[in-house]
């Protein structure tokens, strides 16, 4: 099915830190008991969550006390924060939090674009049937709701949101845990998580989870986890305008890889606008990439405006299903896609941090720039929309034609018999009385495992006596149930000359034939006696039923075209005719009704698509011309559609 698993997650991060190394100097103890360790934390702790409180936090003091010490495998700090490994493998840390945004920058925000791009996605695809929703979530994994998070989510338009997206808010100690992180980002299409990044101890990157690390912390990760892999990190937060201290859960990249196994990512987008997330990709994104994903975006630096650029991205990858992840990064206002702390001239209004960084968003691997998002599924096919373009689809659905989505169609193999067929619906100007008709409609050699079907139909305008027909045209069907759609492209000739449509056929099978059916079809491909391009009509059986059939009563056909036969004209002066009669006579006891379609260069009566009938008891007379208008071998097939089969004859010459 189109675009069935994708998945997009979002990690909108804050509060950074880059971290240069410290070597310590001689042999190192490992046989510290994890007692001996805590009690070594518990005297760093409120040292450096007093520096972490101050103005100008200066780490070196506890660098040069510490580093040497035998419990301490590494020790790294900058500017924005510290972080510890412990020769068990306990990780502790310190992170500086964004820079304060000031109630009257918030304000000046205006995120309501992205609900207009909420809102034309809704219109793409919401009447579709048994359509499958994207799920989206959104992840606060701080355990407060700050002013970005917010405005960021009252801004997007969650009633318009959900008509397209199945939404779920997620945020908090308890929401967004480990346990989420483990077991539930698979779940999603769509994650923005809401959090801070940071790379520290040899290039290896962390994202802030929502879980508290508390006593504990350390005993169920070494017994769940494995040590190493998480680490728990102290940042100053503020809370009601109040700086205080948190301790939450940092996972690595290898958690990713040991809890989703055998590619539950497929073709899915990782956006990380947490500071750092892609200034090694191997030591995170890889992980995600390494398991399904297609291309994870994110920041190579430090950066204070990832939820609000992230915000902007989706809306971008949004606004247009034809829009790939190159051309929406690249559309993006370049403040939105530079953060540069270099000069105080050029930083983000909302941007003061006490550093000089010089953040890109980028994404890995840089081939995977085609990426689209995932739209609705609509329950059909690639193939399905390979002949029937989204923005004909549109088409179908102003004409009101019901689409029954799925890949379980139930057997509709079988002849039906549509009467009184009417038109109901057209998408222009133009009469929904244009005569009363009939069709003869069969099914065959269906194939639910490509979604397949044949289709043979044979279509009779009461009032005039002309009907068309289409042979043994290969469609594709959908459904689940015992409802179906039957899509597929139709080639035909009129007096005007070849023409193209697209047609859906849809219904509910029962054991005596089908309930509902309808019919819409969208011209493709104009002629001078048909609708234009883009005009389309609804059919629909006016009784609500069409019965099976049996077939009827075959003419008398003359000996010499029953089946497929040759008729060779032999040579023939260019723009000079050459013909032969055809007599029919019918035996049954209803009206025959015929039409051909004819090869360039042969036509029957004065027309290459001319039409017929006979009554009861009658015979008619039909003349077979070949007018060839150049010097060359002519050859094709005359095909005769009657409303009980069809004929073919084989026809050649050579014009002189």
């Amino acid at each position: 099915m189109k675009q069935i698993k994708n998945y997009l997650i979002i990690l909108a991060a804050f509060g950074c830190m880059l971290l240069a190394g410290c070597e310590k100097d001689g042999d190192k103890q490992t046989d510290f008991t994890d007692e001996e360790i805590e009690a070594l934390y518990q005297e760093i702790e409120p040292l450096a969550d007093e520096i972490l409180l101050s103005d100008k936090p200066d780490w070196n003091e506890i660098v040069e006390q510490y580093k040497n010490r035998k419990e301490i495998k590494e020790i790294e700090s900058n500017e924005d924060g510290l972080m510890i490994e412990f020769i068990n493998g306990q990780i502790n840390g310190w992170i500086l939090p964004p820079p304060v945004v000031s109630d009257e920058i918030l304000s000046s925000i205006d995120l309501t674009h992205l609900s207009n791009a909420l809102q034309k996605q809704t219109s793409i695809r919401n009447t579709a049937q048994d359509e499958k929703k994207p799920k989206i979530a959104f992840v606060n994994s701080n355990w407060y709701i700050d002013k970005y998070y917010q405005k960021f989510i009252l801004d997007m338009a969650i009633p318009d949101f959900q008509k397209t997206w199945d939404v779920e808010e997620i945020g908090g100690k308890n929401g967004a845990n480990l346990d989420f992180f483990k077991k539930r980002l698979s779940e999603f299409d769509v994650v923005f998580l809401h959090a801070h990044g940071a790379i520290a101890l040899n290039g290896k990157f962390w994202i802030e989870t929502g879980e508290e690390a508390n006593t504990n912390f350390w005993t169920n990760i070494k017994a769940n986890i494995g040590m190493g892999k998480i680490a728990a990190i102290n940042q100053k937060d503020y809370i009601d305008n109040k700086e205080v201290i948190t301790t939450h859960a940092f996972i690595s990249g290898e958690v990713i890889s040991d809890n989703y196994l055998n590619n539950p990512f497929p073709n899915s987008l990782i956006y990380l606008t947490s500071c750092h997330g892609l200034q090694n990709p191997n030591q995170f994104a890889k992980h995600f990439t390494d398991n399904g994903a297609k291309v994870v975006v994110g920041w190579n630096e430090t950066n204070c405006i990832g939820i609000l650029s992230g915000a902007k991205l989706l809306d971008g990858l949004m606004l247009s299903e034809n829009l790939n992840l190159s051309d929406a990064v690249a559309n993006l206002p370049e403040k939105d896609r530079i953060n540069d702390h270099r000069n105080n001239s050029a930083r983000n209004p909302l941007c003061n941090p006490p550093n000089s960084h010089y953040a890109e968003l980028v994404f890995y691997p840089s081939s995977a720039g085609n990426y689209k998002l995932p739209y609705v599924d609509d329950g059909l096919t690639d193939e399905i929309h390979n002949i029937i373009p989204d923005e004909i689809l549109e088409k179908f659905k102003g004409l009101d034609i019901v689409i029954n989505g799925g890949n379980n169609p139930p057997n509709i193999t079988g002849s039906y018999f549509i009467s009184p067929l009417i038109i109901t619906k057209t998408n222009f100007n133009g009469s929904t009385s244009l005569g009363r008709m009939n069709m003869d409609l069969t099914f065959s050699e269906q194939n639910n495992t490509n979604l397949t079907v044949k289709v043979d139909y044979t279509k009779r305008y009461l009032d005039s006596g002309t009907f068309l027909g289409g042979d043994g045209l290969g469609a594709f069907i959908t459904g689940e149930g015992n409802k179906f759609s039957v899509f597929f492209e139709a080639n035909g000739t009129s007096r005007g000359g070849p023409y193209k449509s697209v047609e859906i056929m849809s219904g509910e099978i029962t054991s005596e034939g089908i309930k509902n059916w309808q019919r819409a079809y969208i011209m493709t491909q104009e002629s001078s006696a048909t609708i234009k391009v883009g005009q389309g009509r609804l059919n629909i059986d006016s009784d609500g039923f069409s019965e099976r059939t049996t077939g009827g009563t075959q003419p008398n056909w003359p000996d010499n075209v029953v089946g497929s036969i040759d008729f060779d004209f032999g040579n023939v002066t260019v723009n000079q005719s050459a013909s032969e009669n055809l007599n029919i006579s019918n035996s049954g006891n209803s009206i025959l009704y015929w039409s051909t379609v004819c090869p360039d260069g042969f036509r029957v009566d004065s027309w290459s698509g001319a039409s017929g009938s006979i009554e009861p008891g009658k015979q008619a007379k039909i003349e077979l011309i070949f007018r060839p208008t150049v010097r060359k071998y002519y050859s094709g097939t005359v095909i005769f559609y009657t409303s009980i089969g069809k004929y073919l004859i084989n026809v050649s010459g050579t014009g002189k």
